[in-house]
C-alpha cells in the first residue's frame, strides 16, 4: 500500500484474512484514485479539512547534532522530517554530515517512535547526476536507508552545473520524469523559484504521480518567503521555505493561511534559521529547532478558523473501524 504522509483519515480493516491494513488519504495524493474507489465501496465519505500543516522540515542536521536529540524532537512533534543536505565534496562540514553519522542517524531514525521521517536535499553533483541523466543510484542508496522523500535543490548556490544553462535545466525535467518512475516509492521535489523556472514548468504538463513542489527563493540563505505569493494553480503538492526561524515561524504561517496556502495542505522547510555559532563553530541548533515547534503547536498544525465539516459514515461492514489519526 502506497502511504500518503499527509493529511489523511485512517481506515483499519481487521479480519481473519488481513489481521491489520492501513489506509490513509489525502486530497493531494497520487493515490486519490484508488482511496476514492475503495471508499466508494465501502460506503465511506471522506472529508478535507481546510490548511493543514502536515509536515515541518528542520533542515541542515549534520554531525554537530546527536541524533538522539533529533530523536526526542520527533517523539513529541510527529510531523517533523529531518532534511539532510549532500553535496559530495563537502562531507563533515557544516550542514552536510559525514558517512558514519548519516547512519547513525538513519539507526535512530528507524528506532524513534513513531520513525522519524527523512528527507535528502541533493545539492552540487548529486543533483546533476539526476537531472543531467536520470541516475537514481544514489537515492537508491538513501532509501535503503529509510529516505522516502529526496529534494531535488537545482540552483547555482547550491552548486548546480546544469542550472547555469536555463535551457539545459528544460531538458532535465526529462530525466526528472524518469527518476520519478524508477523510484516510485520516494517522493521527488522540485526547488521552485525563478532560476529554476524552467525545470518546474516543463514538469507541470503531465506531472509525475510523485512530484512536489517546494516554494523557495532562498535557497538555504536566509531570506524571508512572501506569504502573499501568487503559486500556480496545481495539484501538486507543495511546501514552502524560505527565511523561516522561530521568532517569525508562527506569523509567517497564519499569512501562509490567508494567502499563497489558502484551502492547503502544506509543508514547510527552514535551514539557516536552525543554526547557531557555539563555541566557536556553526551547529545545528535544538533549542532553536524546538521552540520551532513550540511555535507552531501555539499558533496550531491545523488552522483553528478553517471550517470542520463532520464526515459522515454510515453502512460500514461489521469488521471496519474508522478513526481520525493524529499523525501526518
Amino acid at each position: 500500500m502506497q502511504r500518503c504522509q499527509r493529511e489523511y483519515l485512517v481506515l483499519y480493516l481487521r479480519s481473519p484474512a488481513t489481521a491489520s491494513a492501513e489506509l490513509r488519504y489525502s486530497s493531494q495524493t497520487p493515490c486519490n484514485a484508488r482511496i476514492l474507489s475503495f471508499a466508494a465501496r465501502a460506503r465511506i465519505v471522506l472529508v478535507h479539512r481546510t490548511m493543514s500543516l502536515h509536515r515541518v522540515g528542520l533542515c541542515g542536521v549534520d554531525d554537530s547534532v546527536d541524533p538522539s536529540l533529533l530523536s526526542a524532537i520527533v517523539s513529541r512533534w510527529p510531523r517533523v522530517e529531518l532534511g539532510v543536505l549532500f553535496r559530495p565534496g563537502k562531507e563533515g562540514q557544516p550542514r552536510f554530515p559525514t558517512r558514519r553519522w548519516l547512519e547513525q542517524l538513519a539507526k535512530t531514525a528507524r528506532n524513534t517512535s513513531p520513525p522519524a521521517q527523512l528527507a535528502g536535499h541533493l545539492c552540487g553533483s548529486a543533483v546533476d547526476d539526476v537531472l543531467q541523466r536520470g541516475d537514481v543510484a544514489f537515492v537508491q542508496t538513501l532509501v535503503g536507508l529509510g529516505f522516502r522523500r529526496v529534494q531535488l535543490n537545482a540552483t547555482a548556490p547550491n552548486g548546480c552545473k546544469t542550472a547555469e544553462d536555463p535551457s539545459l535545466l528544460e531538458k532535465a525535467a526529462q530525466q526528472v520524469r524518469k527518476a520519478c518512475s524508477q523510484v516510485p516509492e520516494v517522493e521527488f521535489i522540485v526547488q521552485a523559484n525563478d532560476s529554476t523556472e524552467p525545470l518546474w514548468r516543463a514538469l507541470l504538463d503531465e506531472p509525475p504521480a510523485n512530484l512536489s513542489l517546494l516554494w523557495d527563493a532562498s535557497c538555504g540563505r536566509g531570506k524571508t518567503l512572501d506569504a502573499s505569493m501568487i503559486t500556480v494553480e496545481t495539484s501538486i503538492p507543495q511546501g514552502f521555505a524560505g527565511g523561516l526561524n522561530r521568532d517569525n515561524v508562527a506569523t509567517v504561517l497564519d499569512q501562509l493561511r490567508k494567502g499563497a496556502a489558502r484551502g492547503r495542505s502544506i509543508w514547510i522547510d527552514m535551514e539557516s534559521g536552525l543554526r547557531s555559532d557555539i563555541d566557536g563553530s556553526e551547529r545545528f541548533d535544538v533549542n532553536r529547532a524546538w521552540a520551532v515547534c513550540a511555535a507552531l503547536d501555539a499558533i496550531g498544525w491545523d488552522d483553528p478558523d478553517a471550517p470542520c465539516p463532520s464526515p459522515v459514515t454510515y453502512d460500514l461492514p461489521p469488521q471496519t473501524t474508522l478513526i481520525k489519526h493524529a499523525l501526518a
